[in-house]
């Protein structure tokens, strides 16, 4: 039986309690590593030229996030120190905002009580999100990732395909301006259509066709934000090796299935490493296949899958 949208409402809250008081101590946390960089220097940039200047270039060599530094800005233009009090509530609004994407999924998919349990538990414990949680720009991965989720959701709210993959897109666009995670919105939505349109097939292989447009144009309009006199240092996501790229082939998914963040295998690249999450990685596609087409299998049986 679906879970009531009162119980679904009071499993997010006391789940959003739990990480707050699980992640309390962070909260004080003085930034470090990544976050004295971009895009917490954003702050002073937009207070100096505007916000207007975060879409037009990027100080950041490897990637384009206008709507993160505008975020921070927004939030962050207070005296310090109260700008990284504010900078945290932006946190805690991102968490809650995923929160409510995870809440739509769950009454659109009719979870039963005990699903809604455990996806509100997985969705603010996840060991994966001590980074995004833990550290001042973090946000941006929560952002970005509930930005998939919420196309997908959109996808579902229709049943002709042309409307779903247009909101699909508009989901990756907003999501890749946080951050890029959410080009995870093309595979995801080519899955999604498969399930929710009719033919099949057909539907996938054009919600493949325009998705992998939007990625190619997204990425190529992205050289154009970069600054002439910026020196791009050397990265693991240079185009120019054909080595890298088969790497990144490799490792990406191996490392998002895994961990569900591919920087651990980058940082413990070894033969053992790549092994042990190639394996586990296998597992749970394989366990995600199998649930699927069970999914599939009992609604066809029960007369609700056309």
């Amino acid at each position: 039986m679906p879970a009531t949208v009162r119980f679904i409402c009071f499993a997010l809250f006391i789940a959003f309690a739990f990480q707050i008081a699980f992640y309390w101590p962070t909260l004080h946390q003085l930034p470090f590593g990544d976050d004295w960089g971009p895009p917490l220097s954003e702050v002073n940039r937009g207070r100096l030229l505007g916000p207007l200047s975060f879409f037009t270039e990027t100080r950041q060599p490897d990637s384009y996030r206008p709507l993160q530094s505008l975020l921070i800005w927004l939030f962050g233009r207070s005296a310090e120190p109260a700008n990284w009090a504010g900078i945290r509530v932006l946190h805690l609004l991102s968490s809650g905002v995923a929160l409510v994407v995870v809440g739509l999924l769950l009454k659109q998919w009719k979870f039963g009580r005990a699903g809604v349990v455990v996806a509100a538990a997985v969705s603010v414990l996840h060991p994966t999100l001590v980074a995004p949680v833990g550290s001042i720009d973090g946000f941006s991965s929560i952002l970005s990732c509930a930005a998939v989720w919420w196309g997908v959701w959109m996808m579902g709210l229709t049943q002709r395909p042309a409307v779903g993959i247009a909101l699909a897109c508009v989901a990756m666009i907003v999501g890749t301006l946080v951050k890029e995670y959410a080009f995870a919105m093309a595979p995801t939505a080519v899955l999604a259509a498969w399930f929710f349109y009719r033919p099949r097939w057909r539907s996938a292989l054009v919600t493949m066709a325009v998705m992998g447009v939007l990625t190619f144009f997204l990425l190529w309009v992205r050289r154009f934000t970069k600054p002439t006199d910026m020196e791009l240092p050397p990265s693991d996501f240079d185009v120019d090796s054909v080595m890298t790229i088969l790497m990144n082939a490799v490792l990406v998914p191996v490392g998002g299935f895994f961990f569900g963040d591919s920087l651990w295998l980058y940082v413990e690249r070894s033969p053992v490493t790549v092994g042990v999450g190639l394996l586990i990685g296998l597992v749970t596609i394989v366990l995600l296949g199998v649930g699927l087409w069970r999914m599939l299998f009992v609604a066809r049986a029960s007369g609700t899958w056309n």
